[in-house]
């Protein structure tokens, strides 16, 4: 079966998406926004007055676990979005007002996410090994010391490792649109999904990424000789952390949500994927 994944076509879509995720997670996103720069205005509030009851063990986790579900019912809310074709579908599968809900198809990315997490850290501990036998030899540290040909070739090693994780974690992020369009939980499948995509979905997630504009700015000020001030600071970290929110979580939400559809391969659901 040919499957074709139109990078740009991808990308535009995810770009498209952004107003339609407003529309339906408007809700959810304001509160994971909330939530997400909270840390931000605690710490000025203890600051300014000495509550430090703001910070205490039960209040930090209170935070943690409302982050934790406001983040979750997000995820759910965008992937339905971002699935099909309109809001009535995206009801359809379960979407609430503004994006507030906690059914079933969240606890199925929990159960993916953990499954991926688990097979993730199985890789790593492997790639960890390899490395430290590779490093041995070698006679190389790992960071980058030791000399002559044997330091490259264990440099060469951590290089490759280091990019086939990056590769898994790729092909890996279509578990969440899987997860919801399918209706199971999807972990490991949506290695079969990526096949022959892994360039165009980095590529994707490259070009849906604006907050990485912020990321740059902030660095080239540095660089730059100009030390931000705690108001600008304060004004920063407020921006990027909404503009993750807000912007990045949909984008990103739109692009591997378009990529799925056009990588998607179940036999009697969609038949045929299309170019």
């Amino acid at each position: 079966m040919s499957r074709r994944l139109p990078l740009w076509a991808c990308v535009a879509e995810a770009y498209a998406f952004v107003p339609k995720a407003w529309a339906g997670a408007w809700g959810v996103l304001v509160l994971a926004t909330v939530l997400a720069v909270w840390p931000i205005w605690a710490a000025v509030w203890v600051l300014k007055t000495d509550a430090r009851w703001i910070v205490s063990p039960p209040m930090v986790a209170l935070w943690a676990l409302l982050l934790t579900l406001a983040s979750l019912a997000a995820e759910g809310a965008l992937f339905r979005l971002g699935v099909t074709r309109s809001l009535a579908e995206a009801r359809a599968l379960g979407l609430g007002v503004g994006g507030l809900q906690l059914g079933r198809p969240e606890l199925r990315l929990v159960a993916a996410g953990l499954l991926v997490l688990l097979f993730l850290l199985i890789v790593g501990a492997a790639a960890f090994v390899v490395l430290a036998v590779v490093t041995g030899v070698a006679q190389a540290d790992p960071l980058g010391g030791g000399t002559g040909w044997k330091a490259w070739v264990a440099r060469g090693v951590e290089i490759a490792a280091a990019l086939t994780f990056a590769g898994l974690l790729v092909k890996l992020s279509l578990h969440q649109p899987a997860t919801i369009a399918r209706r199971k939980v999807v972990s490991l499948d949506s290695l079969a999904l990526a096949e022959g995509a892994l360039l165009k979905l980095a590529a994707g997630l490259v070009a849906t990424a604006p907050v990485l504009v912020l990321t740059v700015i902030e660095q080239a000020l540095r660089r730059a000789g100009h030390s931000l001030g705690g108001t600008e600071t304060f004004i920063v970290l407020n921006a990027w952390i909404a503009a993750l929110c807000l912007i990045q979580a949909p984008l990103t939400a739109g692009f591997l949500s378009a990529a799925y559809r056009r990588l998607e391969y179940v036999p009697g659901e969609q038949g045929e994927t299309r170019a």
